[in-house]
């Protein structure tokens, strides 16, 4: 049942009113997605509702034919940072990542201060996403990174961007240099970078 309606005293509240304008139009908690779906299953579910699942800590929109993760709060993410193919070592560095669903886009920011004990490797710079992107991702920009050189107090900026894959990502420059353990600039002690990344997840993971 679509719309607003407002009751007035001495209107009967039919039980279909109750289920439209009320029940299926609130935001219901479910301790898993298998109850939510077994609970709502097509006869019930309308476009626009919305519900929550504890196990997933997702609220999911029901869009006509598949529940999208709408919105979450913050959730912590280690990514895989490699470099040439390999694993950084991260050591003492100072490492910040958290994302969350905002709107059915999945949004992710990442902060990297470099520690005395790592070892950034050689080769450019790939990093693993919290949830794989649509497929149509695979060549596209999704956010921007900022790196700051602490010797030099100078700034520099990426694109990030999806090169071929679903599943991680690269920082270029307007020339397509892919960012690495040399590019912009040697990485040293103190110096930071960070990235704020924006895109639709995977259909793989709509309920």
């Amino acid at each position: 049942m679509a719309g607003f309606k407002d009751f007035v005293d001495g209107v009967p509240l039919f039980a279909s009113e109750l289920d439209g304008y009320l029940m299926r139009q609130t935001a219901m908690r479910f301790s898993t997605t298998t109850a939510l779906i077994n609970a709502l299953p097509v006869g019930i579910r309308e476009t626009g509702m919305l519900a929550w699942a504890d196990s997933t800590g997702i609220q999911y929109m029901f869009d006509g034919t598949n529940w999208i993760p709408w919105f979450s709060p913050e959730k912590t993410f280690s990514p895989i940072f490699t470099a040439g193919g390999s694993n950084i070592t991260v050591g003492n560095s100072i490492v910040n990542s958290w994302w969350r669903y905002s709107g059915g886009f999945v949004a992710w920011n990442f902060r990297f201060v470099i520690g005395s004990t790592a070892n950034l490797g050689v080769g450019s710079y790939a990093l693993s996403m919290p949830i794989s992107a649509r497929t149509e991702h695979d060549h596209h920009y999704i956010g921007q990174m900022t790196y700051w050189d602490t010797s030099a107090s100078t700034t520099y900026h990426r694109a990030c961007a999806t090169v071929g894959t679903t599943t991680s990502f690269a920082m270029v420059d307007s020339n397509g240099t892919l960012m690495g353990a040399a590019a912009p600039v040697a990485w040293a002690n103190n110096d930071q970078f960070g990235m704020s990344i924006r895109y639709l997840p995977s259909t793989g993971v709509y309920l």
